[in-house]
């Protein structure tokens, strides 16, 4: 039995029922595979997926994040792993559930699939307010004198987003914001050049979730990245001292925020 309890349900079935068999671990696997048709008007990601024995049963088996990617390939390309599909496109999920070998295998099993709307290019954020007169400063390693409420932001744009929550990226390089109040927006979208302006002693970009579109007198709002390349962190960056720990695989990582001291890259 196939159970799909999410909000968005694409088209999903079991391709062939799996056959049990014992591994050279010692344990009984069932093989199988899901395939999911993107039903939906937009791109799906797959968030989460759990295998149970009974409706309503803890979980056998549970993926979930980075996880799902070693799961989900697209159906006309089987050697790449994805964890979303577009519009109209198929995928197969390729499963392979443990069990202890003394354990009884269930006689059926139910599938939880979690999917979200991950599209880029729904043009849904309105921008509220923005800045564009302040300088960089000038040498690398200076502040402005003095770092008030004011000008602590730099050149900055506020973004209203769903669910009461407000985007701030500040620190933009004078004169480079692309957008203005009333603006709506998509992902992707150039909204001005990284600076050094405000309250900043080198160039980057500074970038917060908040209850309010104060640009202080907010509560801040967690948020994750729907996804990213993992390539290391550093330890002990204040120190003096700072070491470089590589990346475990998998380096690709979907629905996670970076920590401090990681070393991340976008698409």
């Amino acid at each position: 039995m196939l159970g799909v309890a999410v909000a968005l349900v694409p088209a999903a079935h079991v391709v062939a029922p799996p056959s049990p068999f014992v591994g050279t671990d010692k344990q009984r696997h069932l093989v199988y595979q899901i395939q999911v048709h993107n039903n939906a008007r937009d791109r799906i990601r797959l968030d989460r997926l759990e295998v149970a024995g009974r409706a309503g049963g803890p979980p056998l088996k549970s993926y979930r994040g980075a996880a799902i990617a070693g799961l989900l390939r697209p159906i006309e390309r089987t050697d790449r792993r994805v964890c979303s599909l577009r519009r109209g496109r198929k995928g197969v999920l390729f499963l392979d559930v443990a069990l202890p070998r003394a354990r009884r295998v269930p006689n059926r099993l139910v599938h939880r699939l979690r999917f979200t709307l991950a599209s880029r290019p729904r043009r849904t954020v309105t921008v509220i307010a923005t800045r564009n007169d302040l300088p960089d400063n000038t040498p690398v390693g200076t502040l402005p004198q003095p770092v008030t409420l004011d000008n602590a932001a730099g050149n900055y744009v506020v973004q209203s987003l769903p669910g009461r929550r407000y985007a701030l990226y500040a620190h933009f390089q004078p004169g480079t914001v692309r957008v203005a109040p009333g603006d709506r927006v998509q992902a992707g979208q150039v909204l001005g050049l990284v600076g050094n302006s405000g309250n900043s002693d080198e160039a980057h970009l500074h970038f917060h979730l908040a209850n309010r579109p104060a640009l202080f007198a907010a509560n801040g709002r967690p948020y994750v990245f729907s996804a990213f390349r993992f390539d290391g962190h550093v330890r002990n960056l204040e120190s003096g001292s700072p070491t470089l720990v590589p990346p475990a695989a998998p380096r690709k990582r979907t629905a996670q925020l970076p920590l401090h001291g990681d070393i991340v890259a976008f698409p």
